[in-house]
């Protein structure tokens, strides 16, 4: 028997799930290697979680991302005639959850897909490192296929461009793609993750017939990847620009990054600076997006 497993990055479901949620984050060496890392971890997630918290009580008090991501789910299962599963790194339902699951269901044969278009160690990388962990120590037999990134599949570019498309039909607008930054010193050991943006941008601008600007959101402190968006918006309105569309491409359904980073932090930064900005829609269940996943998974 067969099935598919979506890994992803999970998010808080509730305001006190969020310092558990940042504490495993912070916690994940492939994310931030520091000394006493567990304790540095306890100590960073309780500081931050009281300021993440107002932004998720402006988006509704949780992250709609489990929806979404079951939603994703149970479109491409009707599609394939298999079981897909979903399975979390930092959140619930945890990767070790998914794959009780997995092993309950008898399944024999299972494609792992990451629901990371590009790959970064961060992500992809964690991701796959907590699966082969929660397999370790189990007797059934997996036969497991893992897709590493997706980046320029057709039919992902092409689900993008329908955003941007649909956006741009009623705002004429300069555009942004953007994707979260990552730090530099992982970039600088070889991560293919700024390339892969560049080469998703690179495709769709192909597709589109059209020039953008690429720019990263939500930098940590230290050296990350450049240009920041703010900086991007900020150069924007020194030309003269006063319309700007923003097209996540690192992004694949609404959470806190498209809901509050976007729709509300940046929008308000461009107001400030007389632009009027906008977003284009996120993938979340659209048609389009659910062929394009049903595509990587039969290639």
């Amino acid at each position: 028997m067969q099935g598919v497993l979506f890994l992803y990055m999970g998010a808080p479901d509730s305001l006190e799930a969020i310092q558990p949620f940042l504490y495993n984050l912070f916690s994940d060496d492939a994310i931030i290697s520091m000394p006493l890392n567990k304790l540095m971890a306890f100590v960073i997630s309780h500081i931050r979680a009281k300021k993440v918290k107002r932004r998720y009580e402006l988006i509704g008090g949780a992250s709609p991302l489990l929806k979404i991501t079951s939603e994703q789910a149970e479109a491409l299962e009707k599609r394939l005639g298999v079981p897909v599963y979903v399975g979390m790194r930092y959140w619930k339902p945890f990767i070790n959850e998914a794959l009780d699951s997995v092993f309950k269901a008898g399944i024999e044969k299972l494609v792992v897909l990451p629901l990371y278009p590009q790959y970064s160690i961060t992500t992809t990388g964690s991701a796959f490192s907590e699966l082969s962990v929660a397999q370790r120590n189990r007797k059934q037999k997996l036969e497991i296929t893992k897709i590493k990134s997706w980046h320029r599949n057709e039919l992902f570019i092409e689900a993008l461009a329908e955003k941007i498309e649909d956006a741009l039909n009623n705002f004429e607008a300069e555009i942004i793609f953007s994707a979260h930054s990552l730090p530099m010193s992982v970039i600088d050991k070889g991560d293919p993750y700024q390339k892969q943006v560049t080469e998703t941008v690179e495709a769709l601008e192909s597709r589109l017939g059209i020039k953008g600007n690429i720019a990263y959101q939500s930098s940590g402190p230290g050296r990350w990847l450049r240009p920041e968006i703010k900086e991007v918006i900020t150069s924007m309105a020194s030309e003269g620009k006063k319309k700007v569309l923003v097209s996540p491409v690192s992004f694949v359904s609404d959470h806190i990054e498209t809901l509050y980073d976007i729709d509300i932090a940046m929008k308000n930064y461009a107001e400030k600076l007389g632009i009027e900005l906008r977003r284009t829609e996120a993938l979340n269940t659209s048609e389009s997006f659910i062929r394009a996943l049903e595509k990587i998974v039969r290639d």
